[in-house]
């Protein structure tokens, strides 16, 4: 979670929210603040124009802090701010996700080594379709932490974290889950008051925000020529044939909540069409 004296910056996972940090950082020059300036900091003798916090995994509990800090968790005195974040198309993300393969590593492990073993024999080796089914294991290990009540829930867990993510009382709100809470829009009550950027054109979004928010062009015009950061190497028309049916109806399934929350918000995202017939 990024603080700054205008607005909040909540990073929600594989949406472009390493590029915005590292843009934030370079604009308010946090890597060049001198010793003085951080001893001022330290001591909470001058405030920061800047400042990330690292909190509490309310999402994974038995990870560590981390910078992907939620709505719940943003201090009290902060909640006036305008409260920014980037959406991704779930089926991207899901892609991308599957490809950039950080579920694979033991140090990112949601699934038990107990059902990988009886499951998934292959694992990390996954085809689409195996992957699928580890998400459906860790769907409901996600909902158990939260709530053992909530296990009926049929969702995935892109919409969890959505959920974690932008609402007051996640856990109040995972409860009303269903489609008249979603499709009466009801749910925007229960959700804090956000603004959106999109992924897929994170750099104009974001330049406009920055723009909004009284930076002058000249200083954010680096933005366009920045690097991509933490990004999946991949061809897309070849990644794209990586898609199944199976992994397609289980986006648009699971996912169904997000997807229509994110249409009552004017962003609507169309399930990708099978390459490899």
């Amino acid at each position: 979670m990024i603080i700054t004296k205008d607005f909040v910056v909540l990073n929600l996972p594989k949406t472009g929210s390493t590029f915005t940090r590292n843009v934030l950082k370079t604009l308010y020059k946090v890597d060049k603040r001198s010793i003085f300036e951080k001893a001022l900091y330290k001591f909470h003798i001058v405030t920061p124009k800047f400042q990330e916090l690292i909190l509490p995994n309310i999402k994974m509990p038995n990870r560590r802090p981390d910078q992907h800090g939620t709505y719940s968790q943003i201090p009290q005195q902060y909640l006036n701010r305008v409260i920014v974040s980037t959406i991704r198309d779930p089926y991207s993300r899901f892609l991308s996700t599957y490809k950039f393969k950080a579920w694979a590593n033991p140090n990112q492990l949601e699934v038990p080594k107990s059902i990988l073993d009886v499951h998934f024999p292959s694992f990390p080796d996954l085809n689409m379709d195996d992957y699928v089914d580890l998400n459906k294991h860790a769907e409901k290990i996600r909902i158990n932490t939260i709530d053992e009540a909530l296990n009926n829930l049929d969702i995935g867990t892109q919409t969890i974290q959505f959920v974690q993510m932008f609402f007051k009382d996640p856990k109040v709100a995972l409860s009303k889950l269903n489609d008249d809470y979603i499709n009466s829009g009801a749910f925007k009550a229960d959700m804090g008051e956000m603004k959106f950027l999109r992924q897929e054109h994170l750099n104009d979004d974001l330049i406009q925000f920055l723009l909004n928010h009284g930076f002058d062009k000249s200083d954010i015009d680096f933005i366009n020529h920045k690097k991509k950061l933490n990004i999946t190497d991949y061809n897309v028309d070849d990644v794209n044939k990586l898609w199944t049916q199976k992994g397609i109806d289980y986006v648009s399934y699971r996912e169904r909540y997000l997807l229509q929350m994110l249409n009552h918000f004017g962003v609507t995202y169309k399930a990708p069409k099978l390459q490899n017939l």
